[in-house]
This record gives C-alpha cells, sequence and structure tokens, in this order.
C-alpha cells in the first residue's frame, strides 16, 4: 500500500527528542513504501503564537497528517478524518494554573483531541490520565511507545568504589533534589544533564556530593555519556515515557527507576525500582545496584531483553497498521 504522510512538528521546543522520535519511525515507514514529509508550523507556543498558527498555518497535501505531539490545538485546522494526534503527557497542566490552565486544557487537549477521530499516546499512563483527567475513552486512544533512538553495546567495567551515576533532566518531575539528598554521603559521582536552578544548585553544594552539570549536548554527546555511567537513574514523580531507561539498557548501565507507570512498564524486568517520594527507597535502590554484582547482571540482561518491544521497526509497523486503518475507513 502506497500513500503519504505528513508529519506536523512544533515551531521550537526545550529538547529536541520528539522530532528525533518521529524521523526514526518515518524511516521504518520509508521502507514500507509510504512517503513521508515533515513541516513545521511556524511559530511557537506563546498564546500570540498559538493563534498566529492556528490563522496562517497551512499543511502541504498529504494523504495522512500526524501531529506528533506537543502541538495538539493544530488538529483544530486539519482534516477531522485524515489526522493522527499523538500524545506524551499532560505534564504541563500540572505547572498552571488559573485561566491560563483552562485554557491549554481546551487548545492542547480537550477540544482537538474530542475532534479528531485518530489518536495515540506513548504510554499507558498517559492514555488513562487522559481518560481521567480529559474525559476521553480509553479505547479511542491506541498505545503506541516510543522507540529505541541508540544502538546497543557492551558496558564498560562497574566501577563498585565510586560509581558514576547520570541524571538526565532537571525539570520539577524529575525529582533531582530527592536524588541528591538519597545519594549524600554515597561515594559516587553525579552528572546531571540539563539546567540546573539556584535551589538545586545550593543542595549540591551544601550536600558534598561530587557533581558535574552540563546543558546543551548533541545525541553523540548524550551516547557517550551513558557508555561512561554506571548508573542511569530516572527516580520521576511522572513521565510520559521514559525514554533514557531503554537508552541506558541499550548500553548495558544499570537503571533505577520509580516504581510506578509509565517506568516501570518502560522498564520491564531491567531496572531497580523504588519509590520516588521515598528517599531511603531511592538510596536503597543505588546502594543495591552498587553492591550486589549478581543484581546488576540480571537487571542488565533484562534491559537487553526488553529492548525488542521498542525496535523502530516493530514502532513504525504499529503506526503504518494506524494509516493503514485511517485509509480504509476513508
Amino acid at each position: 500500500m502506497s500513500f503519504s504522510v505528513c508529519f506536523i512538528e512544533r515551531g521550537k521546543g526545550d529538547s529536541p527528542s520528539i522530532e528525533k522520535v518521529f524521523r526514526s519511525v518515518a524511516a521504518a515507514l520509508t521502507e514500507r513504501g509510504v512517503t513521508t514529509s515533515f513541516v513545521k508550523v511556524p511559530y511557537g507556543n506563546d498564546p500570540l503564537a498559538t493563534l498566529k498558527n492556528l490563522i496562517l498555518f497551512r499543511p502541504p497535501k498529504a494523504d495522512i497528517y500526524h501531529v506528533t505531539g506537543h502541538i495538539g490545538y493544530i488538529g483544530l485546522v486539519l482534516p477531522r478524518d485524515r489526522t493522527l494526534l499523538t500524545i506524551h503527557d499532560l505534564t504541563i497542566l500540572d505547572y498552571r494554573s488559573g485561566f491560563r490552565r483552562v485554557l491549554i486544557e481546551k487548545l492542547f487537549y480537550s477540544w482537538p483531541l474530542r475532534r479528531l477521530k485518530y489518536l495515540s499516546a506513548i504510554s499507558n499512563a498517559t492514555r488513562n490520565k487522559l481518560s481521567e483527567r480529559i474525559g476521553i475513552p480509553v479505547e479511542k486512544v491506541k498505545l503506541i511507545p516510543n522507540p529505541l533512538l541508540v544502538d546497543t553495546s557492551e558496558p564498560r567495567p562497574f566501577n563498585e568504589n565510586k560509581p558514576k551515576i547520570l541524571q538526565i533532566g532537571t525539570a520539577a518531575n524529575k525529582n533531582v533534589i530527592r536524588l541528591v539528598n538519597a545519594i549524600t554521603g554515597l561515594s559516587c559521582s553525579l552528572r546531571i544533564i540539563g539546567h540546573i536552578s539556584t535551589e538545586l544548585r545550593s543542595l549540591l553544594d551544601e550536600s558534598g556530593v561530587e557533581f558535574a552539570n552540563t546543558e546543551a549536548l548533541d545525541d553523540s554527546e548524550v551516547e557517550r555519556a551513558y557508555e561512561e555511567a554506571d548508573i542511569v537513574t530516572l527516580c520521576s514523580t511522572d513521565e510520559g515515557f521514559g525514554l533514557p531507561i531503554i537508552e541506558a539498557q541499550a548500553k548495558g548501565v544499570i537503571v533505577v527507576t520509580s516504581d510506578r507507570p509509565p517506568m516501570s512498564d518502560v522498564a520491564g524486568q531491567g531496572a531497580i525500582l523504588v519509590d520516588p517520594e521515598d528517599e531511603r527507597s531511592i538510596r536503597m535502590g543505588i546502594q543495591s545496584a552498587i553492591s550486589d554484582a549478581e543484581l546488576r547482571e540480571k537487571i542488565r540482561q533484562g534491559g537487553y531483553q526488553n529492548l525488542d518491544r521498542y525496535e523502530p521497526a516493530a514502532i513504525g509497523e504499529k503506526y503504518f497498521a494506524i494509516y493503514r486503518s485511517i485509509l480504509e475507513d476513508n
């Protein structure tokens, strides 16, 4: 079956992760004979830019349009019967209040989700939140996880004396303050990728934790950071998916993550699970990773086995099935 898909992307974002995901999906679709293209909305996501996008955006001709994420409102001006909207998370609603929160909920979620016939989410956790918070029936939302974007490799020897802990992301949901409190006094070093707030920097300075911080890294530098780490932490209170989990597993690095969806679902049998709201639990999880070589090997092998679910070709096949059903419906 030959057809064309136009991926609609945000004008600019705080990270390129979504864009990388769907370029990987597009590459897998090309092998199935699907013609793919990408177009960005011309403006950003502030209120005025959102309004300008709604008024001025004109997509190129395609059989199917796929809104890749974080600009759900653009689904209001795309063909209702030929547009797929992917939802990654609802985190933005937790950090907004008052009229602005109401407007964001309506524009980015409620209105486009109710208007469009075809929806997908990257995790069961996100799909359930759409049902609970927006009122979208679970059965209307297809579940398609994100694909793995890095190559697999064997890890370097684990440093039991002073392991390197890698933390990717510093937003409030990443729970970095509890992580720092949890590792205070442990023989380890912490590398944080992301912007460090004044509050977090003060805590790090007071804690005595040895740390390094970098912000803007390209793909190869992030991949190298995984390869240099002994442990990757993602003890988030909330995530849309948790891509660092499977990226760390691909490198054979020990993952310590939250014992709640979607992190626990994404990790499979390839992570040490901890309570993200309990600093003692986080500390014990990291200590067990450091002290128990048998556990590390079990977690490492579980991680490698988990990756089959996230192969780009497998994820591309899931999207291909949705696109095919859209065309058959029309």
